[in-house]
């Protein structure tokens, strides 16, 4: 069982240690691989166009010919230079040109209002936007009113405070036109209240012809009622016609109405985009029917945002009103956000209280496009500051914004010099309370993350300022190579087209020259590929297969994987001082061929990290025939010493701690000096040590210890190094027992004394515990039997006893006999 588990461990052992090996291998490969460049990955050149702006694309036709097979094309441009590459593809992408550039006027407030910009992946453009704002900028504001018949009282007061509208704009700017629509809700039910005799109004016929009913128009989704005029007269005339109407639900649908006003342009006559400031005041006393409510009256289709407006007469007269309502769904909020941020609509939500906390979401959604929420008085009187306040805030705020599609990246960077006192700075993008003329100046950086695939159609973004314009970026991605193809080319064979350097092969033909023929040579046939003494691997795992021949994987130079199975490499070889096989910039040790270090002499080892130094040059370290005293090891060089502790000099010939100065006396001289032995004579110990009596001072004190160590003496010495000699002075004996010299019979017998006492007494202690136990034993035993004998029992009854009951009555006996 023990073997087992012996046997056990040791699999388990040798398993982790496989694993770790197999793991330090995998990071040392992915180490490597990080440190290759990403160009390499390119299989032609498109591909290495769209991987970033380093990589570029050797055209040579003989590029990766003549022992050159793994050159990668695609590299930094110092490294196809390296190789000697004499045509590169080089896509410039330096270009950045303003093609519009109009100076500031009455109605141009964005400079440069267009330019070009030619950007690879992984390449960012810079450039500036400024801002003045104009005096009497052009507005077109339109006033989008709920039209159901709880809003009578806020149209009523609408007609009498359209003067004094104009008037507050009027202060801000000259150039202003007002526009008039309204809404309620899609005409059907559950959303209305429809009479089966009489359908177009909320009343009866009955009513009707009576003129009982006090509606006068027709429900409806939306309807454009006054185009944009600056005569407010004429306004104030149109809205004095319009009557309201009815439905049956608390919601309506009011985003019908504004997604219609906003994206019928050409009906509504909105002024040019950038040519004025849009601005929609919807007003209303109930939420919103947003996108997924249109179900409830069977209504699936999503809104396309789209315009659906066409002429109808209401009362007599002429109106656009939205003939699609019951087809489509009500739009969504983001839906909304999209099309007014595309034509520059800046909307202001003026709503009753109980909703002004939905409606101040729905302007978080759209804070970008400049909108706001406010409550709206019961009567609407306070219209005219909601319009002034608002109007005031957009026209003096200064917002930098885009659409960018995921594969761009905008950022935005106000100069902080040109938005100063009265103007702040908000954020990044944006600079509020800019006066009249004040030119506001922002830094606009535009990446390209990465190429898309395939291009758009579009190349141009913008970058809008509601309010103020918008800068139209025409972007040229670099991200195909664009060379002329020779089609059919006898580079390739004439079985393929020849383009930027490399073939692209016709069906049924395969290789980087088209020369593998698909109907003789299969492409999975690898067995000629395969390494039969190393590797089971096609091409050792570094190449691939083509017509039973590997082509080795490109490295980025000086890396280069060879050999007929692709079974070397230059590269992984151990280190010395952080280079392979020793081969920095300042010094070459030696080279890795294969995996392994081939080094140049003097150099060897495996990283090529030693030196092999022959007996000549080791001359000046090597005094005496003796490599550095015997205290040291030869350097490098070969001609310094690297000194053991203790010693110094240029030979490690001088000795500077205590210990190793006291190691330079023979003791077996001593020894017989202090014994008085013959010893001394035999070992002619009187030609290096010499022992004297004067009171001379010397420098070292040392022990030295005779008889088995039971003895020591004390001395003093110096050393002259010259003839090799050692000069004691004095010296004093000290024994820890004190016997008779060369007497060793008294030692063996104190020993063996001390050795039997010592287990004499631990055996009369032994006997004194056993004899201690024994009595505590007896004592117990006695004082046990003298209580048992002590003990007495006394009787007494049991007090929860009973005699039985031996009588008893019979119930059915009634006592007669």
């Amino acid at each position: 069982m023990c073997h087992c588990l012996m046997d056990r461990k040791k699999l388990v052992n040798a398993l982790l240690l496989v694993a770790l090996v197999i793991f330090i291998g995998q990071n040392v490969h992915g180490q490597a691989e990080e440190d290759e460049s990403r160009c390499i990955k390119a299989a032609n050149c498109d591909e290495c166009m769209r991987i970033g702006s380093e990589c570029h694309w050797c055209e040579d036709g003989n590029f990766t010919l003549g022992g050159r097979l793994n050159r990668p094309r695609c590299g930094e441009i110092n490294v196809l230079t390296k190789d000697k590459c004499q045509n590169i593809r080089y896509l410039n992408d330096t270009k950045h040109e303003i093609t519009d550039n109009t100076p500031y006027d009455s109605v141009i407030q964005v400079r440069p209002q267009k330019l070009t910009v030619a950007l690879r992946a992984g390449n960012a453009k810079k450039f500036k936007v400024n801002i003045k704002p104009a005096e009497d900028f052009p507005v077109d504001i339109y006033f989008l009113n709920d039209l159901s018949f709880s809003m009578k009282e806020d149209l009523a007061n609408l007609r009498k405070l359209s003067n004094k509208i104009a008037e507050e704009i009027g202060t801000i700017t000259k150039n202003y036109r007002l526009g008039f629509g309204a809404f309620i809700d899609k005409p059907t039910q559950p959303f209305i209240f429809y009479p089966q005799d009489f359908p177009e109004f909320p009343c009866t016929r009955k009513e009707t012809e009576l003129g009982s009913c006090q509606f006068k128009r027709p429900i409806f989704g939306y309807s454009h009622i006054f185009d944009f005029s600056a005569n407010t007269t004429a306004f104030q005339e149109a809205v004095e016609t319009i009557d309201v109407s009815a439905d049956i639900d608390d919601a309506e649908g009011c985003f019908d109405g504004l997604m219609q006003a906003v994206v019928c342009e050409s009906v509504l006559k909105w002024k040019a985009r950038g040519r004025a400031r849009r601005l929609i005041i919807m007003a209303t006393d109930a939420e919103p029917k947003l996108a997924g409510d249109g179900k409830l009256a069977n209504i699936l289709k999503p809104n396309d945002g789209k315009c659906y407006l066409k002429e109808r007469l209401v009362s007599g007269k002429s109106e656009m009103y939205y003939y699609k309502t019951l087809d489509m769904d009500y739009p969504s909020i983001s839906q909304l956000r999209r099309v007014m941020k595309e034509a520059g609509v800046a909307p202001i939500l003026a709503v009753s209280k109980p909703f002004i906390d939905q409606y101040k979401k729905i302007a978080e959604h759209w804070n970008e496009l400049g909108s706001a929420a406010e409550i709206l008085t019961e009567d609407s009187t306070n219209i005219v500051e909601v319009v002034r306040d608002n109007y005031q805030r957009i026209a003096t705020t200064v917002a930098l914004t885009d659409e960018a599609p995921p594969y761009l990246e905008i950022s935005y960077k106000v100069d902080r010099t040109t938005c100063t006192t009265p103007a702040r700075v908000v954020s990044d993008s944006v600079c509020a309370d800019v006066k009249l003329n004040k030119e506001i100046v922002f830094d606009v950086e535009i990446k390209l993350k990465e190429c898309p695939n395939p291009l758009p159609e579009d190349p141009s973004v913008k970058i809008r300022i509601a309010g103020f314009g918008e800068v139209t970026v025409d972007i040229e991605y670099l991200c195909e190579c664009n060379c002329e193809k020779e089609p059919l080319s006898a580079k390739c064979n004439k079985k393929g087209d020849y383009k930027c350097g490399i073939c692209d092969c016709t069906e049924g033909f395969f290789g980087s020259l088209c020369q593998c023929d698909a109907s003789k040579v299969s492409r999975n046939d690898t067995s000629k590929c395969i390494d039969p003494k190393n590797s089971k691997q096609i091409c050792s795992g570094d190449g691939q297969c083509i017509c039973g021949v590997c082509e080795c994987t490109p490295k980025q130079s000086p890396r280069v994987i060879s050999g007929e199975f692709c079974q070397c490499k230059n590269y992984g070889c151990p280190k010395y001082l952080g280079s392979e096989c020793g081969s920095a910039e300042t010094e070459k040790r030696g080279e890795c061929e294969c995996g392994k270090c081939r080094c140049v002499p003097p150099y060897k080892g495996i990283n090529c990290g030693e030196i092999e130094c022959v007996t000549q040059q080791k001359l000046t370290c090597r005094k005496g025939g003796i490599e550095c005293s015997g205290h040291g090891k030869c350097l490098d060089n070969c001609k310094d010493c690297k000194c053991d502790a203790g010693y110094a000099g240029e030979n490690c010939e001088k000795c500077i701690t205590q210990d190793c100065k006291c190691a330079t006396i023979d003791p077996s001289c001593l020894k017989c000096h202090v014994t008085n032995s013959t010893c001394a004579e035999e070992l002619n110990c009187d030609q290096h040590v010499f022992i004297l009596s004067d009171n001379s001072t010397f420098p070292i004190s040392c022990n030295v210890k005779y008889n088995d160590d039971l003895c020591t003496a004390t001395y003093n010495f110096t050393r002259e190094y010259l003839h090799n000699t050692s000069m004691v002075w004095e010296y004093v004996t000290g024994c820890t027992v004190a016997v008779s010299q060369g007497d060793d019979t008294g030692t063996l017998a104190i020993i063996l004394g001390i050795i039997a006492g010592i287990l004499l007494l631990g055996l009369l202690l032994l006997l004194l515990w056993k004899l201690l136990v024994t009595l505590h034993d007896k004592k117990e035993y006695a004082k046990f039997e003298r209580a048992q004998n002590d003990s007495s029992w006394e009787k007494d009854g049991n007090p929860i006893y009973r005699e039985p009951n031996q009588q008893f009555v019979n119930p059915a006996y009634a006592g007669e006999s």
